[in-house]
């Protein structure tokens, strides 16, 4: 694989921990006799290192799920390099995707999800509520005021539709609360403290593995959300189910949701579900780009075992306190700045 084909990446951070120029990275990303698949013959160089770090599944899933051609080719620009100097190289680059791209990424979801069940539990709405009430409606158009996912219908749009004097416009089918639930919650960079090494190398890992390139513009729009039920969003917040585009290739806006593991069922009942969005109204779609990426996190959490390898500092239990409501969301709201990038 060549590559003349791609464009550069965001791999300043990556040069640090790999102790190499900028210029050295983007010769080698640039060269058109540099080959990929030769990364596989590394990892079984470095085999034993890389299990003795449980570090191989997460480079191999790095390889195989990458969302982009470019974030391969960053993965192997990076694995060549560090072979040059060595094991500890290997393995060092591997704990630091590990460490501040797959984990702090998953990071970032849960906070973004425990904010939103959070606004569940107060009739004062918060932050998230009054910002996404809006977008949640257009939603309710373009899903049909069903989940994308089990097709259970909105409570709230039931009690809409009582109120109005509508009951016969009331389907006969399950109903459940829903959540206008964000594909990509929030910019990575956008951190107060986003100066700091540690935010800053996580953000041009993500870009660079996955090619996002989001504007705060993109962040509450129909293109970046889908209308589920809070049994969904919490299973696809936690990784535990993707949208698997590779189901349908030729058929734009479909895909089959899937589980990540065996054992794990939707709320409906099912293992598995179709959907397709509508595309006959003004409102957009989800952002195929946007599901790709969550769905090549999902995959890699799993594959490398990251999925379950979460832990909690004092900051974090006290962020994440399920007993703290309308102050919890306004506290944690102040640390999160959606700007431009």
């Amino acid at each position: 694989m060549s590559g003349g084909d791609f464009r550069p990446v965001h791999f300043e951070s990556t040069c640090t921990i790999l102790t190499c120029t900028s210029e050295e990275f983007q010769d080698m990303y640039n060269d058109a006799n540099l080959d990929d698949d030769v990364l596989l013959n590394i990892i079984r160089t470095y085999h034993d290192e890389l299990v003795a770090a449980n570090l191989d599944k997460l480079l191999q899933g790095m390889l195989l799920h990458a969302p982009t051609r470019a974030g391969r080719r960053y993965v192997a620009v990076a694995l060549h390099i560090a072979h040059r100097k060595g094991a500890d190289a290997v393995v060092g680059v591997a704990r630091a995707w590990m460490d501040h791209l797959f984990l702090m990424t998953r990071r970032f979801f849960v906070i973004v999800l425990s904010i939103s069940r959070a606004s569940y539990k107060v009739e004062t709405p918060t932050f998230d509520e009054r910002d996404s009430s809006e977008l949640r409606a257009t939603l309710g158009v373009r899903e049909g005021y069903r989940c994308a996912i089990t097709r259970s219908f909105d409570r709230q749009r039931v009690l809409e539709l009582m109120a109005e004097g509508r009951e016969d416009e009331i389907p006969e089918a399950p109903q459940s609360v829903m959540a206008a639930v964000h594909i990509m919650p929030l910019l990575l960079n956008s951190f107060i403290d986003r100066s700091t090494t540690e935010r800053a190398r996580t953000w041009d890992m993500l870009r660079s593995w996955t090619g996002l390139d989001m504007t705060a513009s993109d962040i509450h729009t129909p293109a970046n959300t889908i209308l589920m039920t809070l049994a969904e969003h919490l299973a696809f917040a936690r990784f535990q189910l993707y949208f698997d585009k590779e189901a349908f290739p030729n058929e734009p806006n479909k895909y089959r949701v899937r589980p990540i593991m065996r054992g794990l069922y939707m709320s409906s009942g099912k293992r598995e579900a179709d959907v397709e969005f509508n595309t006959m109204s003004e409102v957009d779609p989800p952002n195929p780009d946007f599901l790709r990426i969550h769905a090549a996190f999902a995959k890699v959490l799993h594959l490398s075992g990251a999925a379950d390898r979460f832990e909690w500092d004092d900051d974090d239990e006290r962020e994440l306190d399920p007993h703290r409501t309308f102050d919890f969301a306004q506290d944690l709201s102040r640390r999160l700045v959606i700007s431009a990038m």
